[in-house]
């Protein structure tokens, strides 16, 4: 398809390590596959979306460059009605700048839902609204933590619905996040973050 020789591109970390990603993308009930790649000519790495057609043969549908030459990890989550599975993938920079991407599959269209840049994040129902909720934490210029919530609205429309943030003094980046539920049934978040003058210290 491509013409040349790919070179696949592995994920870094996380529970998905392979550059083949093989789900029900579009909730048709027929598996899709999502491969991950660069060639000579990219920079960035492409994501490739396959499907078989009536003689069982895998065809690419489509492919779209990615954020960055890295790929962090990689992460399907359902953050919409239905039974589609979107994907989820941090990319890493040179300068160890992260960017995520959100794509989703759906009537034979590829299409990014969001691309920002992010330190950390979590696909977890936060909300309780049975899809899962994106978190994202990212160090603003001042030094502080923001955490932003982007979740399903009414409409189906995947945006922005809550931000807020952990000044400098408190915390001068992100190590990692969790979520879990409380003993009054409340969902919540642990944030592991850097603090301490040189900024190794974890709290």
């Amino acid at each position: 398809w491509l013409g040349e020789s790919a070179q696949l591109k592995y994920p870094m970390q996380g529970d998905l390590l392979s550059p083949f990603l093989l789900q029900d993308l579009d909730g048709d009930g027929e598996q899709d596959a999502a491969v991950l790649y660069t060639t000579a000519q990219s920079t960035n790495v492409c994501v490739a979306i396959l499907q078989r057609d009536d003689a069982g043969t895998w065809q690419v549908r489509q492919s779209v460059e990615g954020l960055a030459d890295t790929v962090e990890n990689v992460s399907l989550a359902q953050l919409q009605a239905g039974e589609a599975r979107q994907l989820v993938i941090g990319y890493t920079a040179a300068q160890d700048d992260r960017y995520l991407a959100v794509y989703s599959y759906e009537d034979g269209e590829l299409s990014t839902i969001l691309e920002q840049q992010y330190e950390q994040y979590l696909v977890e129902d936060i909300t309780g609204g049975g899809s899962q909720d994106l978190i994202l934490m990212s160090t603003q210029e001042d030094g502080s933590v923001q955490i932003e919530l982007l979740t399903v609205d009414k409409e189906g429309g995947f945006q922005q619905m809550a931000v807020t943030g952990l000044s400098a003094d408190k915390f001068s980046g992100c190590a990692s996040v969790a979520a879990g539920a409380g003993a009054d049934g409340k969902h919540y978040l642990v944030l592991d973050g850097w603090t301490g003058i040189s900024g190794n210290n974890l709290a």
